[in-house]
């Protein structure tokens, strides 16, 4: 998944509208959806790094075997400060 675009909800601050396009057995999908923080944390072995957990909604506009509706959670361990050139670790559950 390749988040390409996303917009803070200016009604919702903790919800952010998102696009981009996935990748699943060698097709792309284009995809929209809201990622809505719920929780966040502090990294003890790391202070400069904070751990943020989230609910997702994401649907795929494609029409192959794997394009749907996909909701569930997300965990992610990012820098505290945001730069163009920041990494996070990711990880989506969900159906």
């Amino acid at each position: 998944m390749q988040i390409e675009k996303a917009v803070k909800n200016p009604d919702k601050p903790e919800q952010y509208l998102v696009s981009g396009y996935s990748e699943a057995a060698g097709a792309k999908s284009d995809f929209s959806g809201e990622i809505t923080f719920t929780r966040r944390f502090n990294v003890n072995h790391a202070p400069d790094e904070m751990l943020v957990f989230a609910d997702f909604i994401m649907k795929e506009w494609g029409s192959g075997k794997h394009s749907g509706i996909f909701t569930g959670k997300a965990r992610m361990q990012m820098a505290r400060l945001i730069t163009k050139d920041s990494r996070a670790t990711v990880t989506f559950k969900g159906k």
